[in-house]
């Protein structure tokens, strides 16, 4: 019997009798093991404490994300439809995992948004900006230097419009 590390690899014990095929086979299938659990995403649901309430019935709201040991990447997609409804004020995106609070958690850039806007077509883009470890992500640069995204800016919502973005960040 091997050895387990942390992270779920199991090794030989260098006191054992040799066992070349049993040894090799065993490492092999805790390392497939654990790149399977690395691999895996978690679904995450995108949750705004301003922003969208409800994408309406047909519509999508869904994310997910990797964690792999302290670094976090996110995914997260809206797109509404009939009966959507927001909140007022700047949008604040509540992160999946919670982030590190290293150099005081100031204001960086953790990832990106982009927005489709469907009656145009027009597209927006710009910074998820963060705001703290516990409540996530401001959506930073909308169409005016330091505007973030809100009920209003830049695009006034509409069916069919899509909210799009990524994120990579330390964990706690």
């Amino acid at each position: 019997m091997g050895t387990t590390s942390p992270h779920g690899i199991v090794y030989a014990e260098s006191s054992g009798a040799p066992q070349a095929w049993v040894d090799s086979l065993n490492m092999a299938n805790s390392i497939e093991a654990a790149l399977n659990e690395y691999e895996s995403a978690n679904a995450w649901t995108p949750v705004f404490s301003n922003g969208f309430t409800s994408v309406g019935g047909a519509g999508q709201q869904e994310g997910f994300y990797y964690q792999i040991g302290k670094l976090v990447h996110a995914e997260f997609y809206f797109e509404l439809a009939s009966g959507f409804a927001m909140g007022s004020s700047n949008w604040l995106l509540t992160l999946p995992v919670a982030a590190s609070a290293w150099a005081g958690f100031k204001t960086r850039a953790l990832g990106t948004w982009a927005i489709r806007d469907d009656s145009g077509p027009n597209h927006f883009a710009g910074a998820l900006i963060s705001a703290s470890v516990s409540t996530g992500v401001w959506f930073g640069g909308a169409d005016q230097p330091g505007g973030r995204v809100t009920e209003t800016n830049p695009v006034a919502w509409a069916i069919g419009d899509i909210l799009s973005g990524v994120l990579d960040y330390r964990a706690a």
